[in-house]
């Protein structure tokens, strides 16, 4: 399960009093370096993956010779906070869904696929960002990590 909250903070002067925090509501605030990630997002021609409630990610830029598997419930939202089941593997780049390992995100696409060839329907995306986030601006800016404590 994936609970995330998304906040936009549009505000330049805002955005630089968050920047400045130590803590927030219980969780301690430090500085992380960026990440430049590609994103895969992959589906049947007839986008099976979408219509049985699931979108299945492959992500380059974790590791230089493995790449971060994500199937991700669609979830639901209230306000800010998204809730999700999410099931996460390490796998070769570009290996395909036969060559996963064994667990739940290979088995939810190779049933909802049905042995179907799974293609990216747009080109990749291509972001900065940093883990655990917090507080995110647009790409080149600053990110914070909150950790409880």
């Amino acid at each position: 399960m994936e609970i995330e909250a998304k906040y936009a903070v549009p505000d330049p002067t805002v955005f630089a009093a968050l920047l400045e925090l130590q803590a927030l509501g219980g969780y301690a605030l430090r500085p992380t370096s960026e990440r430049h990630v590609i994103d895969h997002y992959l589906d049947t021609p007839h986008r099976d993956l979408l219509r049985g409630g699931y979108a299945c990610r492959l992500r380059e830029g974790e590791a230089d010779d493995r790449w971060l598997l994500t199937v991700k419930g669609l979830g639901e939202a209230a306000g800010a906070v998204h809730r999700r089941e999410e099931h996460e593997s390490e796998i070769p780049p570009n290996a395909p869904p036969d060559e996963w390992p064994a667990g739940l995100a290979r088995e939810i696409v190779t049933r909802l696929s049905k042995g179907q060839t799974l293609a990216a329907p747009a080109a990749p995306w291509s972001r900065t960002s940093g883990p655990w986030v917090c507080c995110r601006s647009i790409p080149s800016r600053p990110t914070l990590a909150a950790a409880r404590g």
